[in-house]
């Protein structure tokens, strides 16, 4: 199963991308698990280890089933470990693989993973598309389309202000237009072909800024709309085609990856190890241009096969059910009980203040996030006494800048007791903390719940700090103060 393969090849390009930008310490460190579940640098290690194992056994035996069900257990524990801010493409790789699993056993299995995943891929372009309805992704000074857009043009020596313009034009109407068109074309079989080969272009050129682990995924979710022998009569196609014409075609792909991928990347968390991260890219764009040939040789005609009606009503039970649990996720924002994970990528969405220009703040029906300001803090260590830990430097960074920033309770309590490790007997951090029920005072490590916490659990569903400016750009991407960052993390 192709599917499968791609799944689990985007998993470890993933995997693979975070090794080389954070080194080791992206399996070790654990520092603010998104859903509480603390591990040792060692069984941290394992987890991510174990899921990359059974993800490169998936490529030679993607049929089967205990390797999927082996891969989503690790894929889960790897989530729910998984420091600061979860990937979105995660949640979405662990709903395709949980389609996977739900469907062994089913007799139209390939129908059920199929439709399966084509649902959820249909929801992740609408979601991309309604986060995005806010006035912060359409103003030119605090956009992240515009922010990636000056990223782009600094870093590649273009300084026209007027090409900057247009090009954050395209930047922020381009990418609406995109998200919000994609969701329709693919759900008719005659405008499939053109969804397909728009949906790949797109992903190629979040690709360029370094986003390719998301494009993976985003390919291989695009695969569940083509039936297994659509699929296998465009592979001999391209096949048949002069070696001419395919050279040519990687080799124009592999020159815009080299022309337009960022040389500063990541330039607040620098690559540990460039050199690979580049061979990935530029295999992705030889594979981006072998994908685009496949896709030309398509008829919509074979797209067109018979699908919900050969399923049971169980089966058909078990996809709304998946359907609905993967839309209550994304509809977190506006619920009020979540932001991160919910499929607001690139959007500006924030909790406070609301600013979506459709969905009123009002409507949420929870309180939302607890964020708590620091009045007074005193005693912080040394940043040379925190080498080697990335948590504690981070919590350092954030926590000297109280003006800047409100945080989570989790953050505050987890960053308090990371830190009080380096320090020095009888001088501990003396914290002065308000939140909605008044002043509090900590001194020395938390290791249980903030004075006034109400609840206090460990998960992260809001941004672990926001901008106490209301105008500073902000989104689940991260922070940027003063457009002096791009990304704090």
């Amino acid at each position: 199963m192709l599917l499968t393969r791609m799944l689990a090849g985007a998993i470890l390009i993933h995997e693979a991308l975070y090794i080389f930008r954070d080194g080791l310490g992206y399996l070790t460190n654990c520092f603010l698990p998104t859903f509480g579940l603390r591990l040792g640098p060692r069984a941290h290690a394992w987890v991510h280890g174990g899921l990359m194992a059974t993800c490169g056994a998936l490529l030679f035996m993607p049929q089967a089933g205990w390797l999927q069900l082996t891969c989503l257990g690790f894929l889960s524990l790897v989530i729910a470990s998984y420091s600061l801010r979860l990937s979105n493409h995660l949640i979405l790789a662990w709903f395709m693989m949980l389609t996977l699993c739900l469907a062994r056993g089913v007799e139209q299995m390939e129908t059920f993973v199929s439709l399966g995943v084509q649902g959820l891929i249909v929801l992740t372009y609408f979601f991309a598309f309604l986060h995005k309805l806010n006035a912060d992704y359409f103003s030119p000074e605090r956009s992240c389309a515009s922010q990636l857009v000056d990223f782009l043009c600094w870093d590649r020596g273009v300084h026209s202000p007027g090409l900057i313009r247009f090009l954050r034009g395209v930047g922020i109407y381009g990418t609406v237009l995109v998200e919000g068109a994609l969701p329709l074309l693919l759900l008719f079989p005659p405008t499939r072909p053109l969804a397909l080969g728009v949906g790949v272009l797109f992903h190629f050129s979040m690709a360029l800024l370094g986003i390719v682990n998301f494009s993976s995924m985003m390919y291989a979710g695009l695969m569940a709309f083509v039936p297994e022998q659509a699929l296998l009569d465009a592979t001999a196609q391209v096949r048949a085609l002069p070696p001419l014409v395919i050279g040519a075609s990687c080799g124009f792909s592999l020159l815009v990856v080299w022309v337009l991928t960022p040389r500063h990347a990541n330039r607040h968390c620098p690559y540990v190890m460039r050199a690979p991260a580049w061979l990935i890219q530029l295999g992705f764009g030889a594979g981006t241009a072998l994908l685009l040939l496949g896709i030309g040789m398509l008829s919509w005609r074979s797209l067109e096969v018979p699908g919900w009606a050969l399923l049971g009503s169980l089966e058909q039970g078990t996809l709304l059910t998946l359907w609905a649990a993967f839309l209550v996720n994304g509809l977190g924002p506006y619920l009020g009980f979540k932001t991160e994970f919910s499929f607001a990528m690139f959007s500006n969405l924030r909790c406070e203040p609301w600013r979506h220009l459709f969905i009123p703040g009002n409507w949420r029906l929870f309180q939302g996030p607890d964020y708590v300001r620091i009045a007074h803090i005193e005693g912080l260590p040394p940043v040379s006494t925190l080498q080697g830990d990335p948590g504690a430097l981070l919590a350092h960074r954030v926590l000297s800048q109280p003006e800047a920033y409100r945080y989570t309770r989790y953050f505050l309590r987890e960053s308090l007791s990371r830190l009080s490790r380096a320090m020095s007997p009888g001088h501990p951090l003396r914290v002065r903390y308000v939140d909605r029920e008044g002043s509090h005072e900590v001194d020395g490590d938390t290791s249980g719940k903030l004075p006034g916490s109400r609840g206090g659990l460990p998960v992260n569903f809001f941004p672990f700090i926001l901008p106490d400016d209301p105008e500073a750009p902000h989104s689940e991407q991260g922070t940027v103060l003063n457009g002096k960052e791009r990304q704090l993390f």
